[in-house]
């Protein structure tokens, strides 16, 4: 007669432990990595706003001017994407103080 012996209570419950720490463990890595992805998509994003009211500057202002990012896509500095979250209405304060050209955010 040949012993018919499958797997014990506490070796299931061992492996599915074990899945359930290894799943825990890919949702944390993933989600940090979507984090990261994110923050970087922002930080791009933000500095091809920036080089875009430089341009704007060079073309517009002689020393001092204001611009949103609204105007920017109608100008035609920026193009606007449905996925992009850009807040239309931020207003940009542009100087240029001997050839440097300084872009900050205006808070309304």
């Amino acid at each position: 007669m040949k012993d018919k012996r499958g797997f014990t209570l506490v070796e299931l419950l061992a492996t599915i432990a074990i899945l359930a720490i290894l799943a825990v463990i890919a949702t944390v890595s993933v989600e940090s990595a979507l984090n990261r992805g994110k923050n970087d998509a922002t930080k791009i994003q933000d500095e091809l706003v920036e080089a875009a009211a430089k341009q704007y500057a060079i073309d517009n202002c002689l020393s001092t001017c204001e611009v949103t990012i609204d105007e920017l896509i109608k100008e035609g500095y920026i193009e606007e994407k449905s996925d992009t979250n850009l807040d239309k209405s931020k207003t940009l304060s542009i100087s240029i103080n001997k050839n440097k050209i300084t872009v900050t955010n205006k808070t309304n």
